[in-house]
């Protein structure tokens, strides 16, 4: 099964008379038999393959944007294809 997504920077959900924002914190790419991530931090944007960079992560960019976010650039990494979007719950 494959679905066309557009990743958000934000997330709102609305159950009932409550609204719930997530935030993306991280992304996680596959190909190959292989993953990587790009996480969003306050700090930027992080890049982590397990096979390059001696095991750490990368910085990537100073700053996470929402253009980035909902870019094609977003989608991939390195030949990989976004599998995982990871969203957390943030307070209002």
């Amino acid at each position: 099964l494959y679905m066309k997504v557009r990743l958000t920077r934000q997330l709102r959900i609305q159950t009932g008379f409550q609204e719930t924002l997530y935030i993306l914190t991280s992304i996680v790419y596959f190909g190959n038999t292989h993953f990587t991530s790009r996480m969003f931090l306050d700090s930027g944007v992080w890049l982590y393959d397990g096979q390059k960079f001696g095991g750490r992560c990368v910085r990537e960019f100073d700053a996470v944007t929402d253009r980035f976010v909902e870019s094609k650039d977003a989608m991939s990494m390195n030949e990989k294809v976004a599998h995982i979007a990871i969203y957390v719950r943030s307070s209002l």
